[in-house]
């Protein structure tokens, strides 16, 4: 939201803080959450470092960046960025679904298959299979398939059968115990992934977003498949210049 100061007459220094803000909304200043030195913002947004240095103390007393002596200007709160799936975790709000009331989570033990052998790239005894449907007002808004392999070390932190504990891996957990994350994304003609306990999706044709997750070892720990009806998708990827 741009500064409440603003109107139909401005001050130059609002007009800045307003164009910092949005940048900052866009992921521009993305390097250690730091925003560039005063001499290159003030050349970048064409004013004087007087000007610049009055926005510059709006945003902090906004609580939207934090000066540390000697050192620059840094964002306070990641959450102000727009994230788009080039970052891990969070992969239906980057696609655009960003209201969810209700999460059922279906987690089953079961015997490897050649499937799982050629996804894991090794050979896994037992693997955690789940189905998890989203839902916002009685609405299912996207479904995940997720497999898990047995033989990584966390895999003991949980109980795989219990439905909140499962859910919780999947959701949230998975990403602290992953160095990459790579995706596959594709439309595919598919309803029968949205029956759920007697709930259906209308949509034949669905948004799939394949998430592969890969730890430190080079190991592959989850691999997530993402169903979402095509007209609730809305994809938003950063692309920075090097």
């Amino acid at each position: 939201m741009e500064n409440n100061r603003s109107n139909e007459n401005v001050p130059r220094y609002v007009e800045v803080y307003n164009r910092i803000l949005k940048n900052i909304k866009e992921g521009f200043y993305n390097e250690e959450n730091k925003l560039p030195n005063e001499i290159k913002l003030a050349e970048q947004m064409g004013v004087s470092r007087m000007t610049l240095r009055k926005s510059l103390l709006l945003l902090q007393e906004d609580g939207i960046i934090e000066s540390r002596k000697g050192v620059g200007n840094f964002l306070c709160n990641q959450s102000s960025i727009s994230k788009g799936l080039e970052q891990a975790g969070e992969v239906l709000e980057k696609c655009g679904i960003y209201k969810i009331d209700k999460v059922t989570c279906s987690p089953k033990l079961g015997t490897t298959t050649l499937y799982c052998d050629d996804v894991f790239e090794r050979k896994v005894p037992i693997v955690l299979g789940a189905n998890l449907y989203y839902f916002f007002e009685k609405t299912c808004y996207a479904h995940c398939f997720s497999i898990i392999p047995t033989d990584v070390d966390f895999i003991a932190e949980y109980d795989l059968l219990d439905a909140k504990h499962a859910e919780r891996l999947i959701r949230y957990d998975i990403y602290k115990y992953a160095k990459v994350v790579k995706f596959e994304m594709k439309i595919v003609e598919d309803s029968e992934n949205f029956i759920n306990n007697g709930t259906t999706m209308n949509s034949q044709l669905n948004f799939l977003v394949i998430e592969k997750m890969i730890d430190d070892q080079g190991k592959v720990i989850c691999l997530n498949k993402y169903h979402i009806p095509v007209e609730y998708v809305n994809i938003r990827v950063n692309a920075f210049k090097k």
